[in-house]
């Protein structure tokens, strides 16, 4: 009688188990993620004031070049329910926004993606870059200089407020290195 009890309690415990787990892993209201920017096409004030400005890597690094800006690179893919999670959440808020198109260059790099980069005239597939990165997670992001030095890099969600913490203290940390950087006028102009 005691083995039987014991039995039956075990059944209910594993039963009660893979409800929990099945529970936990429903799936999750799929939620689109915003493609890449073309940016052969001139975006109406209006559409850029509204969302991220994301860029393909190898038009991205043209872009920071050009602006001396630094690069925030997110490493996604499709399957990625904590990627879609940040698009609706926080990369759809007005002060992320504002703080990544004014001060960075955003750019999403897919790493299920087999579409082509061209860095440095060598042809490497998204998900390839990725991996020579060693991404093994997403959303994963990167900080990089014009130059593509690696500044910092971070993984995982990041709620609105997170995020914006950090990416304020990125730029702050690369405002003063930038001011550090710049020649100081010597005395008497020699």
């Amino acid at each position: 009688m005691k083995t039987t009890r014991t039995l039956l309690l075990a059944l209910t415990l594993v039963l009660a188990g893979l409800l929990v787990v099945r529970a936990s892993n429903a799936p999750e209201k799929a939620i689109p993620l915003q493609k890449t920017a073309d940016t052969s096409r001139a975006a109406d004030s209006n559409a850029a004031a509204r969302r991220i400005n994301w860029h393909a890597y190898d038009d991205g690094i043209a872009l920071a070049k050009k602006s001396n800006k630094f690069m925030l690179i997110q490493f996604t893919s499709k399957s990625c329910g904590y990627c879609r999670r940040m698009e609706a959440e926080s990369f759809s808020r007005p002060e992320v926004i504002d703080l990544l198109n004014k001060n960075f260059v955003p750019i999403r790099v897919w790493g299920d993606s087999d579409s082509m980069l061209n860095l440095d005239g060598y042809q490497i597939s998204e998900k390839q870059y990725s991996i020579s990165k060693g991404i093994t997670g997403y959303p994963t992001f990167f900080f990089e200089a014009p130059t593509r030095e690696q500044l910092v890099s971070f993984i995982g969600y990041r709620d609105t407020q997170s995020l914006v913490q950090y990416l304020s203290q990125v730029k702050t940390y690369i405002d003063t290195a930038q001011v550090l950087k710049k020649p100081t006028a010597k005395p008497n102009g020699k």
